[in-house]
């Protein structure tokens, strides 16, 4: 079945709405319930050997239980548990926790001392080995064998093998929603180009080159769920076991899916087969609190491990006894797409005297308190070919430039433009502001205009905008792959101002089938020329992800998809 790109926005847009909103939905359909997960054999114990008698030592105090159980507060629970239909953060949270992915992330200490992926500023080099434990590359760059990990479980005790690879691509092509986008990505054309060798060994075959690869097989929509659970909730009408997993799932993560009441809370248990070893929590609680004032009240008295979707003021309340702040910035950008088709945006002379007028430095300062970056470029700066030298917008703003470019353009008097912001969204009220204040200094008067997530979606992509105010990142860190989805207008999903430069487009795609080296190193950097010179978007700031945690709570690790997992932390 196909879906329209109006269904996948709705989709996020509905994500949205249940995490503001957060209603019960008791009366949902639970489907068939999946096998109890296997229990594990003690092993035998080994035979006893006689032993010296030790010299009498003092007796130690008995070490005091350590809880495992975590308990998180969101704002809303899981959507879905399905990766085909998983728009919202707490929806690939879950998933990724549950669904262990082919590759992995390298991961270091950050300059900040918060350990992170090194996919950032690596790409492809930054992975390693996950479900799939080597892998060959033909000469041609266009055959990758990949040779799976041998005695993997799941909780249920099936064995990871070929065919839940095979299957789970199988369902991408037959679902295709977000797996059809994934496999684009990955340049898989059909499964005609997937080969089974035998239980431990596939073969896929790609169109081009592909730089991306490694990272387009670590994502969720790909990561194989157990195919033997899965087969047995497909029913003829649902062959792909859609409804099933909707509230559950199966796959080879550290945790499995023990209850889900929409809603309420979402439990998760210990894969206890787990191939990297068991976690150390064997029990995770997931609970829907829907106003962040409870979340962050619970936290404070010690009722949740973590409260997630906290604003930069309450975290900022939060005393020193009361918790701790896990925040990163890397990925996240907040950036305003202007409307490059009509009004007075459509010239790039006005798009340029703006970025120059806006005071990026302020919004660092004033509403993170130092803890976001100035943007340039609509991109982190850390992502591989990266380049500032192409970016002459100062962070501080220049209004004189700005004003002269305005007069340039037959706007010497300014103009009126509205300002769209999510409501939804931590922060954004206030940025809007700083901008309108940037904006004011050169005769733009910005009228903000707040809308539910919802409505902002869909007045968004009505093409009847001014400047949309948006916060998203990539999963996958490459500077083409990033404006392919937030700045191309013919291409991408959540890029709003209509941006349509053909030659900018083309040099994307070249850009994607080609190794790194000199010739893409070139691409890489035409594209970002075109960007600067262009300016389709406002470039404001680098947000933080964040994340309220008890002080007992350790272990922290930031990936690309700015999401927990759960399999990293322990409480010492």
């Amino acid at each position: 079945m196909k879906f329209s790109k109006r269904l996948l926005l709705l989709l996020l847009a509905l994500s949205l709405v249940a995490a503001s909103c957060g209603g019960d939905d008791d009366a949902a359909e639970q489907p068939t319930a999946a096998p109890e997960p296997a229990p594990v054999e003690d092993p035998e114990p080994a035979e006893e050997q006689p032993a010296e008698e030790p010299a009498e030592e003092p007796a130690e105090p008995a070490a005091p239980d350590v809880d495992r159980t975590l308990r998180v507060a969101v704002a809303a629970l899981p959507v879905t548990l399905d990766p085909e239909f998983a728009p919202g953060q707490e929806s690939v949270e879950i998933i990724t926790t549950v669904l262990d992915s082919l590759f992995w992330f390298e991961a270091e200490p950050g300059a900040d001392g918060v350990r992170s992926a090194t996919e950032l500023a690596k790409g492809d080099a930054g992975m390693v080995p996950g479900l799939v434990e080597s892998f060959e590359v033909s000469d041609d760059n266009l055959t990758y064998t990949l040779n799976l990990r041998q005695g993997v479980m799941s909780a249920a005790g099936n064995e990871f093998t070929s065919e839940d690879v095979r299957w789970m691509l199988a369902r991408n092509f037959g679902v295709a929603v977000i797996g059809a986008f994934v496999v684009g990505i990955a340049k898989i054309p059909s499964m005609d180009a997937v080969t089974v060798i035998d239980d431990y060994t596939v073969e896929i075959s790609i169109t081009t080159p592909n730089p991306l690869l490694l990272r387009a097989l670590q994502l969720q929509t790909i990561s194989p769920v157990d195919s033997t659970v899965a087969k047995e909730m497909a029913t003829d009408d649902d062959p792909w076991a859609t409804e099933w997993m909707q509230l559950d799932t199966m796959g080879f993560g550290p945790y499995y899916v023990d209850e889900f009441t929409p809603g309420v809370q979402l439990v998760l248990k210990s894969n206890k087969n787990y191939w990297r070893g068991e976690p150390f929590f064997e029990e995770i609680i997931y609970r829907e609190i829907p106003d962040s004032s409870q979340r962050l009240t619970l936290l404070r008295q010690g009722e949740v491990d973590i409260a997630e979707n906290l604003s930069s003021r309450e975290l900022e309340s939060l005393g020193a006894d009361e918790g701790k702040t896990v925040s990163v910035v890397r990925n996240q950008v907040i950036f305003g797409a202007m409307n490059t088709l009509g009004g007075p945006t459509a010239d790039a002379k006005v798009r340029q005297a703006l970025q120059y007028a806006l005071n990026s430095d302020q919004i660092v300062s004033s509403v993170y308190e130092g803890n976001a970056k100035a943007l340039r470029l609509v991109a982190p700066e850390e992502y591989p070919g990266y380049n500032a030298d192409l970016w002459p917008y100062p962070t501080g703003g220049d209004a004189d430039t700005a004003r002269a470019l305005l007069a340039e353009a037959g706007y010497a008097d300014g103009f009126e433009i509205p300002l769209l912001v999510n409501a939804d969204v931590s922060d954004h009220d206030d940025v809007a502001v700083l901008i309108r204040d940037s904006l004011s200094q050169i005769g733009v008067d910005v009228v903000i205009d707040t809308k539910p997530a919802a409505a902002y979606l869909e007045q968004a992509n009505s093409g009847d905008i001014g400047i949309v105010l948006h916060q998203g990142y990539a999963i996958v860190s490459e500077i083409p792959y990033h404006y392919q989805l937030y700045v191309s207008g013919p291409t991408g999903f959540l890029s709003f101002g209509g941006f349509n430069n053909p030659r900018f487009d083309a040099a994307i795609a070249e850009s994607l089938s080609v190794l790194p080296g000199s010739e893409r190193t070139e691409l890489v950097n035409e594209v970002q020329q075109i960007l600067a010179d262009e300016v389709p978007h406002l470039s404001v700031v680098g947000a933080p992800t964040r994340y309220g945690f008890g002080l007992d709570i350790e272990g922290y690790t930031w990936y690309p998809n700015n999401q927990i997992w759960f399999y990293d932390l322990s409480r010492s």
